[in-house]
């Protein structure tokens, strides 16, 4: 199966500041590619423009982990904010079809929910919201990168940790 091999750097996103990227994301790499792969989005923290905001939002290094992740080609996918940069009492999606860097990428413009925290909904939004639930009481970070695929949630919190693998609705 093809994989999405994307970085995890320490301080990538915090409240300091986002390398939204900044960092190589590499999708659809087949087995033989991985150790290259991994390597490429590794190097990616040391890339000019990588140390350059590193130094103005004054870090000095950027730790770099790689996560290699199963690939999944969306039918939905996009980023969650479990606090809304708008307004701190509502959590902000937002969605395209298809794979998530038609949005982070801007190829499409996404569609946008907005929920009053500890709102309850069905379906996708519902697991959404309750990851969101769990993630901010555990991590206290606000954003999720996420993807829907064939009744299955897979979603990166983008500290680094995942918040669920192929979770079914």
């Amino acid at each position: 199966p093809p994989f999405a091999v994307r970085s995890s750097g320490v301080g990538e996103d915090g409240s300091g500041g986002s390398f939204a990227g900044q960092f190589s994301t590499e999708l659809g790499v087949e087995t033989e590619g991985l150790v290259q792969a991994v390597r490429r989005v590794a190097l990616s923290a040391s890339a000019d423009g990588a140390q350059r905001y590193a130094s103005k939002i004054g870090q000095n290094s950027i730790p770099m982990a790689v996560v290699v992740q199963q690939m999944i080609e969306g039918e939905i996918s996009g980023v969650m904010f479990t606090t809304s940069p708008f307004n701190g009492g509502e959590i902000l999606i937002e969605y395209v079809e298809g794979r998530g860097e038609n949005l982070v990428g801007g190829k499409k413009t996404p569609v946008k929910k907005i929920f009053k925290k500890g709102e309850t909904a069905d379906g996708l939004f519902g697991s959404l919201l309750d990851a969101a639930a769990r993630l901010e009481a555990a991590e206290g970070k606000p954003l999720v990168q996420y993807t829907y695929h064939g009744a299955a949630l897979a979603c990166h919190h983008i500290a680094g940790r995942l918040c669920g693998r192929r979770v079914p609705l």
